[in-house]
């Protein structure tokens, strides 16, 4: 039989799954004999540690055959993978790096191709040939899994899976799964083998997290992030916060793309520079990334974006025709369609799109976000702040919110009874049912009294039978009260009542203030809560400004009130609304 020595890279390592003929399998000229499949029903089982290693002949690229026992003496790492499996993907530059380190040592890694089309398999092979000098053949089972060796002789049932193989031919070990990073399990099979690892590098065993899988039945498209926003979130084991498979803060191994001249263009073409980059799919880039390249380029912003799962002439006809008039720099993944390759998935572990992650000045993972829409738009905008990026007021996001003052969001608001310009009590039950803006203001303050007519217009187009407008003077006199009262009559025509706690004179009294027995407030003017129709907080906050007005729709939108358009700031709009993406396989 012809022995191949055929290096070739794949991109993804993840759960494989090979085909395995039974030892006395006869040597053909042909094409390799198939094993015929197991019963239904049948469980299947990998062939024990210190047994011999079933020998199996497979297909090298240019279509000779590749027998296991071509490597008698070698320690061999049988990978079985896909060119759908993710996982499988993203460990082929470890195994590659593992290949490459240990190689004079005698160590040989066969990446056998299983569950898949030659046409597919042939594809990646033309993509990866100069990435990786690992071996990889193709399972001549195919499609057929059922007929494979893979699973009827090594009983893999998902990818991708590792059989580390001793010299004698007898099987050390298997480990299955995969993903970015060393496989701790790989490496100390490879050590019992005999290649020389240090073992003290690795962490604890028992400390050892799986990496991830994909069933033969569940080809899944990419690997599950941590969520569409918000993906600085901790892992619930109290891990590091990851974005994808990166943790922030990590530095971002460098990628290339196709530029719109047929040049490469890297993400390190732009260290030094925080980049946003922005991978999309077709000719829809998100219109708000023009938008902060137009307004943030003399910043040190750079916003990159990366054509991803998209045909070259689709990318070409899109920059000829002008590209929707974007002028950032923008590149093609030269997989094309196979978005299992493409430097979202295989840096950032990501498989849906649009995506978009920024970069610090020093390479650094800030964070990033999936999706379209106004969620999207904020995070990112929250992303670039978070990089150091000064911000335009418009462009600020706005805080998260979980409580205010002793309330957390959602909880019921205790009742509480002020005095009303004609001295009857005005209590909060009184408007149950209703969506309450409840302003605290007082006659000395400025701020609230430019606050005045923003909460006025608030009453003029809502006001009614959904949304009341409450402004309570605190900390402060009934004599100031009566004579604001007067001086603004008929200007505004809101809901307004007096604390009976008055201005206290000693530091003990405010806690008889309705806004520090109802809501704990510190002493701060204006403050302002909204109260559900259902008498549950909404949220609140401290001061008046532009941002503060941007808040109030926030908060409305949130209680259910269908604001004006032109009441809607977009990050306000972004609260109510919610990201959403597609998948790269479209």
């Amino acid at each position: 039989m012809k022995r191949t020595q055929l290096f070739i890279s794949p991109i993804l390592s993840g759960m494989v799954l090979a085909t395995f003929v039974s030892a006395g399998m006869a040597q053909s000229s042909g094409q390799p004999e198939v094993v015929p499949a197991v019963e239904p029903g049948t469980k299947l089982s990998m062939p024990a540690a210190g047994t011999l290693a079933p020998d199996f002949t497979v297909l090298a690229p240019d279509g000779s055959e590749i027998s296991l026992s071509d490597y008698r003496g070698s320690i061999v790492v049988v990978d079985f993978w896909a060119t759908w499996c993710g996982p499988c993907q993203q460990a082929m530059p470890h195994n590659n790096d593992m290949y490459e380190k240990y190689r004079d040592d005698g160590v040989v890694v066969l990446a056998v191709c299983s569950n898949d089309t030659r046409e597919a398999y042939d594809g990646w092979v033309k993509r990866n040939s100069r990435k990786y000098s690992f071996l990889t053949a193709f399972d001549p089972a195919g499609r057929d899994y059922d007929n494979s060796f893979v699973r009827n002789v090594y009983g893999v049932t998902g990818f991708p899976t590792m059989f580390v193989i001793g010299r004698d031919g007898h099987i050390v070990g298997a480990a299955s799964g995969g993903g970015p990073g060393e496989n701790p399990r790989l490496a100390r099979l490879l050590a019992k083998a005999g290649a020389p690892i240090d073992l003290a590098s690795l962490p604890p065993e028992e400390e050892r997290t799986g990496p991830a899988s994909v069933p033969m039945l569940g080809k899944t498209p990419a690997k599950k992030t941590t969520g569409l926003i918000g993906m600085g979130a901790p892992k619930s084991d109290g891990g590091p916060a990851r974005f994808g498979t990166l943790e922030l803060g990590q530095v971002v191994p460098d990628f290339s793309a196709v530029g719109e001249d047929g040049s490469q263009t890297k993400l390190s073409d732009y260290a030094g520079r925080t980049v946003l980059v922005h991978f999309f799919t077709g000719a829809n880039p998100q219109p708000y990334m023009q938008d902060i390249a137009s307004k943030y380029g003399e910043a040190g912003v750079t916003v990159l974006g990366i054509s991803t799962a998209t045909e070259k002439a689709d990318f070409d006809a899109w920059v000829k025709g002008g590209k929707s008039g974007v002028t950032y720099p923008v590149a093609w993944d030269p997989v094309g369609r196979a978005f299992m390759e493409s430097a979202a998935y295989m840096v950032f572990g990501i498989g849906m799109f649009p995506g978009s992650v920024v970069v610090d000045t020093q390479g650094k993972l800030v964070d990033g976000v999936i999706g379209m829409g106004g969620v999207a738009e904020q995070k990112v905008y929250a992303m670039l702040a978070k990089a150091g990026v000064k911000l335009q007021a418009a462009d600020r996001p706005l805080p998260p919110m979980s409580s205010f003052g002793k309330l957390k969001i959602g909880d019921e608001v205790p009742d509480f009874a002020a005095i009303g310009p004609d001295g009857q009590p005005v209590k909060l039950a009184d408007f149950k049912g209703r969506t309450v803006v409840l302003d605290f203001w007082a006659t000395w303050c400025g701020p609230c009294q430019k606050a005045m007519p923003h909460y006025q217009d608030i009453h003029s187009r809502y006001g009614g039978d959904n949304v009341v407008v409450l402004g309570i003077c605190a900390y402060d006199t009934r004599e100031n009260y009566d004579k604001w009262l007067a001086e603004h009559q008929g200007e505004y025509t809101f809901a307004t009542a007096f604390d009976p706690a008055g201005k206290p004179a000693r530091p003990e009294e405010y806690a008889a203030t309705i806004a520090q027995s109802a809501f704990g407030t510190t002493f701060m003017l204006p403050t302002t809560g909204v109260i559900g129709p259902d008498g549950r907080l909404v949220g609140g906050y401290a001061g008046y400004s532009e941002r503060t007005t941007e808040m109030l729709a926030t908060l409305l939108m949130r209680a259910g009130v269908k604001l004006q358009e032109q009441d809607r700031p977009r990050f306000a709009a972004a609260q109510a609304s919610g990201a959403s993406g597609v998948p790269g396989g479209r």
